[in-house]
């Protein structure tokens, strides 16, 4: 058994020498050999992650921060220690801002303006000397105002400010007080009030000058902002010149000073000097990010810099370096989904275009898109061939043609469907048409709202629906097509399927029947027997997974997402947990297909989901379908890949065109994509 004194001295030694890492191990070490220590050594657990999540704020690393922090809580409350646990929480908030994840700050600190008064009576006058409540809730508003601030909320940022600096001046803390007329210099800058602005940021810097050098790089990054809309450029270049010299003294590296600086570059019409600021930036963004070990923490940090990677693309693009820009594109999206896929690999190159090239054949091509300002990019690769084309759109045309295709469509308009159709054609695929001759299936890479669009409806110039030349798939990124070529899957035709667990889909049992006609080895689970923990023992030994059920969406929680199980759900997060060989994941359920796209195109959602866990290809659904006609579908659509040894995108082409020939309304049909190989 150790020496437990010495262990004891040694630990605060270390504490005291802010060798934290240290300290904590041999802490935790006398708790564990010696329980009834708890009482002396317990505080000094907390108190050294608390200090240590500190630190770590300071230094600008937010998740070791909400890791230590989250634990100092832990302990506090352990201890009843309500104005460490007040303290703990309220820095706690400040760390998720720094992820992105304002959305969680704003609830912590929403939470502690609620309980202030209760959680100031359970303070007592247990506190330091000098505790003055006022003040502690007046900071409480001031980072408030700033988690508002990072959501671009700005009239909310701005009563948030004034309420705030109304408190501090009461007070009379000047520090706080004067922070606040930075922030709402912000606030104004976002809001057009570029004259106001400046007046605000100018006071506040008289006051930091001499005082705080760090604060004044940073009120001069904005400063810079407001000289850029005077069309100022050379004077803003200058003051972002001095800001980055104190940033650096310091050892602080931001990328927003440098991709200030590339924008003023442009207006001096000077491209190269901009995209050399502008690769700092993404350069300081890529090594932040890589530093980050949570995939939610890098998609919500990422979701904030896409600006800088807009400006890069549009750079590349307009030196004609249009490989480079392609590059770029590949960073910007589904960063965290690529990183996944190749077992958490943060630091990923892009596909070149002759990467590419090697692994489609002479009669595919990939359409890749990207919605970037007010232009829609849309890269062209074939075998032979690499284009772009610029199209001029209307940020609506995209965000709202997911829902407008689907009230035309549950509303059996034929003729507004058609007109509609002709539309989003013109935007999205017209541009390209004339550069796929030879080409028999398209590898559509969507963006952002285009993830939803049913490719399957659009028409070429002639008014005649792509799907009768094209066989289509859709992919979230260029670089499944080499992950999924490296995988190996079960080439067996062994089926489970998991039919009607509610006991409401009146069909599901007929397409049960269906498939296991064509697939004779397959296991079907019916009704109330297909109970989650029995589904999920299951799924990594089949080769095809079929799932006839519902599926509900959660929209604003993604991970959440489920289908209904007899009694129960699997959730997203559940097949994220899963290691399948599955060839083919077929999710009949309604809208399978759906999950919130965020910047970055990050989406949340059941074929992702399936992908990550190893699934060769997953067919999923747009909108709410009708169980009779699934029924009849996947008869077809099996029937073609087991019986007529079709490929899947052949298959879900040539049933989609039979149900077409049969007179089927695009309901029935077009709500079905292939996603994956």
């Amino acid at each position: 058994m150790p020496d437990l004194a010495n262990l004891l001295v040694k630990a605060d030694l270390c504490f005291k020498n802010k060798d934290y890492g240290n300290a904590a191990r041999l802490y935790m070490q006398l708790l564990k050999e010696s329980p009834k220590e708890v009482t002396s050594i317990k505080p000094k657990l907390a108190g050294l992650f608390w200090n240590y999540g500190n630190i770590l704020c300071h230094e600008g690393k937010g998740e070791p921060a909400i890791k230590y922090i989250k634990e100092a809580i832990k302990l506090y409350k352990e201890m009843d220690m309500p104005y460490k646990i007040f303290m703990a929480t309220r820095r706690l908030g400040h760390a998720e801002g720094m992820l992105g994840n304002h959305d969680e700050s704003i609830r912590i600190y929403n939470s502690l303006v609620k309980d202030f008064k209760k959680i100031m009576s359970k303070i007592g006058t247990d506190h330091p000397k000098g505790f003055n409540k006022t003040l502690e809730y007046a900071k409480i508003i001031y980072y408030l105002s700033i988690s508002w601030a990072k959501k671009a909320n700005w009239h909310k940022a701005r009563f948030y400010t004034a309420l705030a600096k109304r408190y501090f001046k009461k007070i009379g803390d000047l520090d706080y007080y004067n922070s606040c007329i930075y922030g709402e210099g912000i606030s104004l800058i976002e809001l057009g009030k570029c004259e106001q602005a400046m007046k605000t940021l100018t006071e506040c810097r008289a006051f930091f000058k001499g005082r705080d050098k760090k604060r004044v790089a940073f009120i001069d990054e904005y400063v810079s902002e407001c000289l850029y809309k005077f069309k100022k450029y050379d004077e803003a270049i200058s003051i972002i010149d001095g800001a980055i010299k104190v940033f650096t003294a310091n050892k602080i590296e931001r990328s927003r000073p440098y991709f200030l600086k590339g924008k003023n570059y442009e207006k001096l019409d000077e491209p190269q000097k901009a995209y050399n600021e502008y690769s700092i930036a993404i350069k300081i963004v890529e090594n932040k990010r890589s530093e980050l070990e949570d995939m939610e923490f890098r998609t919500t940090f990422f979701a904030e810099k896409m600006d800088i990677y807009n400006h890069a693309i549009l750079n590349r693009i307009k030196l004609d370096k249009i490989e480079e820009a392609y590059d770029l594109v590949q960073r910007a999206k589904a960063r965290c989904f690529n990183e996944i896929m190749e077992g958490d690999v943060v630091t990923l190159a892009s596909m070149p275009v002759n990467g590419i090239q090697v692994l489609i054949d002479s009669k595919s091509a990939v359409v890749e898109y990207y919605c970037i300002g007010k232009e829609l990019v849309i890269f062209l690769i074939t075998k032979t061939s690499f284009n772009f084309i610029m199209v001029p759109y209307k940020k609506e045309d995209i965000i709202e043609t997911p829902a407008n295709l689907n009230e035309f469509i549950k509303c059996f308009d034929k003729e507004s469907l058609t007109w509609y159709i002709v539309k989003i054609s013109d935007l999205i695929f017209g541009p390209v048409e004339a550069k796929l001759n030879g080409t028999k299936k398209i590898i559509f890479i969507p963006h952002l709202a285009l993830h939803h669009i049913p490719f399957a409806l659009l028409v070429d110039n002639n008014g005649n629906k792509i799907i009768e030349k094209y066989e289509i798939i859709n992919l979230p990124s260029p670089r499944l097509l080499k992950i999924l070529k490296a995988r190996s899957f079960n080439e067996k035709t062994n089926c489970l399927i998991v039919a009607d667990p509610t006991g409401d889909l009146i069909y599901s049992d007929k397409e049960a029947e269906y498939i296991k006609d064509i697939l004779p080895d397959s296991e079907v689970i019916f009704g109330k027997s297909a109970a989650r923990e029995v589904v999920l023992e299951l799924i990594p030994d089949y080769s095809i997974l079929h799932f006839a059920c519902h599926l509900g969406i959660d929209k604003e929680n993604p991970i959440l997402s489920h289908m209904c199980m007899s009694k129960s759900y699997i959730e997203v997060r559940d097949i994220l947990k899963e290691k399948l060989c599955a060839n083919m994941v077929v999710l009949g359920g309604c809208e399978s297909a759906l999950g919130k796209v965020v910047p970055g195109d990050e989406i949340t959602c059941f074929a992702r989901a399936f992908l990550r866990a190893g699934a060769n290809s997953v067919i999923v659904t747009l909108w709410e379908i009708d169980d009779e006609s699934t029924a009849e579908f996947m008869k077809e659509f099996y029937g073609r890949i087991y019986k007529q040894k079709e490929s899947r995108s052949e298959a879900l082409r040539n049933t989609q065109l039979d149900f077409i020939s049969k007179g089927f309304e695009p309901y029935h049909w077009a709500a079905f994509q292939l996603v994956g190989g």
